[in-house]
């Protein structure tokens, strides 16, 4: 019992591990993508109020999540 809680732990370990290191890998990957979104952003900032800049500042981290 006491083997199977120690694999768990190092199960979720690893798991976090892998989530941590997630995002430079997308970055790696997807610089160009991410590129186009920040244009895309920057755009947006240009035309639309300072509301929608919240929103889509707040959008961002699920946008590169997304990815």
């Amino acid at each position: 019992m006491h083997i199977f809680v120690q694999m768990r732990m190092f199960l979720l370990f690893i798991i976090l591990l892998l989530l941590s290191y997630m995002p430079l890998v997308i970055v790696l990957l997807n610089t160009d993508l991410i590129i186009n979104i920040i244009v895309q952003l920057t755009f947006l900032f240009r035309i639309d109020d300072v509301e929608d800049q919240v929103q889509s500042l707040c959008g961002v981290p699920s946008v590169i999540l997304l990815v």
